[in-house]
């Protein structure tokens, strides 16, 4: 299966136009082009962490609201995803991780299980972040990964000493909780007592 868990998705709206690919298999440095240089550092960060490919190529309706950019790279993500789990066998699912950063800790856990969940108990501050956008706003790039890819992640911000520290831990968290639910399994069968990942 080495080399073969890839899934390219385009997402082009009024809001925003977006391309998303994604490596499960490879690891080269992220691609990643987007409006928002603090996103764009997230997304990095992401794939760095789960130890996959990731390219991200875009443009969003800031003048608007830069939360339709950053929802947006979230399904994205997750489309992504799914079509690369479809290349591949089963996987382990379930992934989680504690990350520190500084003074502020993060602990999330995804579940690849087919039923869309968020759970974000995180409050990263008011505080506006090296680009002007609200730390708060980041909870939408994880709605939007939930709807896209179907799955369950609980979001954990521990404590925090201020909001570029709390996101950028999220995201690592979280890059090491997607590495961690794709590794693909010894066993032939899925990591389901149904049998199936369908939700």
């Amino acid at each position: 299966m080495s080399g073969t868990r890839e899934g390219s998705f385009r997402r082009k709206t009024r809001e925003t136009d977006l391309r998303t690919t994604l490596g499960l298999d490879r690891f080269e440095f992220p691609e990643v082009s987007v409006q928002l240089p603090f996103l764009g550092h997230m997304l990095e960060a992401l794939a760095v962490h789960a130890g996959v490919f990731l390219g991200v190529r875009g443009t969003g309706d800031l003048s608007v609201d830069p939360h339709h950019l950053i929802e947006d790279c979230g399904i994205c993500l997750g489309r992504a995803l799914c079509m690369a789990l479809e290349a591949g066998g089963p996987v382990a699912r379930i992934g989680w991780s504690i990350v520190p950063m500084d003074g502020s800790l993060a602990t999330t856990a995804l579940d690849l299980c087919g039923r869309p969940n968020l759970v974000w108990k995180a409050e990263p501050g008011l505080e506006a972040l090296p680009d002007g956008t609200s730390p708060s706003l980041y909870r939408h790039f994880f709605k939007g990964f939930v709807d896209g890819s179907g799955s369950t992640l609980h979001v954990i911000l521990e404590y925090s000493d201020d909001g570029h520290h709390a996101i950028e831990c999220i995201f690592k968290s979280f890059g090491r909780s997607l590495g961690q639910s794709v590794t693909l399994r010894d066993e032939a069968v899925t990591a389901s007592s149904k049998g199936v990942l369908d939700g």
